[in-house]
């Protein structure tokens, strides 16, 4: 099930899961303003935390329209998904309406739906949302218009 707030929220459920507590001390303490100055609109950077059970990518990207969204799944990672800059919606549901429109691809762990019905979470910067495999999501929504998002998002392996 989604989980979003805060970073700060999340620590009052660190004691409870290890990977949570690493993923909040480095989404709270690193600097990561200067990787985002050298990312071009559009761009990406891999940042390993926790070698390959616990990496980081920085994302720079205009956010888009929702008018047809495209919801991705993943099996073998959680991603917590944590904006630093501009606002943007993340359209979520559960599988129950979901429609496959394009099968799991293992090397990049995702499958893609469309759906009939969603949830939407305001997600302003500070703001983190931790969504598990189970979790549909379409990230990137613009809220009025679009704009340009500064976002990190932290992948945490579930075979550990």
């Amino acid at each position: 099930m989604t989980e979003f707030g805060k970073i700060n929220d999340f620590r009052t459920k660190e004691n409870q899961l290890e990977w949570l507590k690493t993923v909040v001390e480095f989404l709270m303490n690193a600097d990561h303003q200067e990787i985002f100055q050298q990312l071009e609109k559009g761009d990406t950077q891999k940042v390993e935390i926790d070698g390959e059970r616990i990496y980081a990518i920085f994302q720079k990207y205009a956010s888009k329209d929702g008018s047809e969204p495209v919801f991705e799944a993943h099996r073998k990672f959680i991603d917590v998904q944590y904006v630093h800059a501009g606002s943007e919606l993340i359209l979520v549901s559960d599988k129950d309406e979901a429609n496959i429109s394009q099968v799991y691809h293992e090397e990049n762990d995702c499958e893609l739906y469309t759906l009939p019905n969603w949830s939407d979470l305001s997600m302003k910067p500070g703001m983190a949302a931790v969504l598990y495999p189970e979790d549909l999501h379409a990230p990137g929504i613009q809220l009025r218009q679009s704009e340009l998002i500064e976002k990190i998002v932290v992948k945490v392996c579930l075979q550990q």
